[in-house]
């Protein structure tokens, strides 16, 4: 399910929060880096409709196997198949999803707030963060801390971390709870799969 709504005193819906039923999860996306509609582009309505491409043959293929990320037979489509389409004041349709563009890049957040190292009264210090990342990306890790539930988040400056290189970050805060950050704006990919937290107790609340 989509919810695309206007963000940052925008004047036409740019930003999408995806809710997925299947597995309860959410995510967000920004419209403009989606499918072939190009930066700055204005969406005013969206709805779901049928997609084609043409045939690509062999000869014509410019990539190699290494190159390719997705699985093979992904992008079997006919006109049957249902895609999101978007409209633009100017009467043009843009394709919103599914994204074949992997050229441009795209703001990417996995973020966790109100975070108990060991129950909402201890007071902790986290000195380090072994993060479980793997990819391509150089991912921009950043820690917080906050003192209550939903109160506001200490921020501690973003330390870069590359995947296959980085294996620790270095970092310092205290709090009751904690928060963590990771962000990437290129076109690489990186997975988190978890990560492990260096903290120690420093008494109670």
């Amino acid at each position: 399910m989509w919810f695309i709504v206007p963000d940052d005193e925008s004047d036409y819906p740019n930003l999408a929060y995806i809710y997925n039923y299947v597995d309860d999860t959410w995510a967000i996306r920004e419209l403009p880096y989606l499918g072939n509609n190009p930066d700055n582009i204005e969406i005013t309505f969206a709805n779901y409709g049928p997609q084609s491409e043409p045939t690509t043959l062999w000869d014509d293929w410019e990539s190699t196997w290494d190159a390719q990320t997705k699985p093979w037979g992904s992008q079997r489509r006919t006109v049957l198949d249902d895609t999101i389409v978007g409209c633009t004041p100017d009467s043009r349709l843009v394709i919103i999803d599914p994204s074949d563009d992997n050229t441009k890049p795209a703001n990417t957040r996995l973020e966790r707030t109100n975070f108990p190292l060991s129950g909402f009264e201890q007071i902790n210090t986290v000195t380090a963060l072994y993060p479980h990342i793997t990819g391509t990306e150089t991912v921009n890790v950043s820690l917080g801390s906050q003192d209550f539930v939903t109160g506001p988040v200490r921020w501690e400056i973003p330390v870069a971390f590359t995947p296959g290189v980085d294996k620790k970050v270095d970092v310092r805060t205290t709090g009751a709870l904690f928060c963590w950050r990771m962000e990437s704006t290129n076109v690489g990919k990186w997975i988190l799969s978890g990560m492990d937290i260096v903290y120690s107790k420093n008494g109670l609340r």
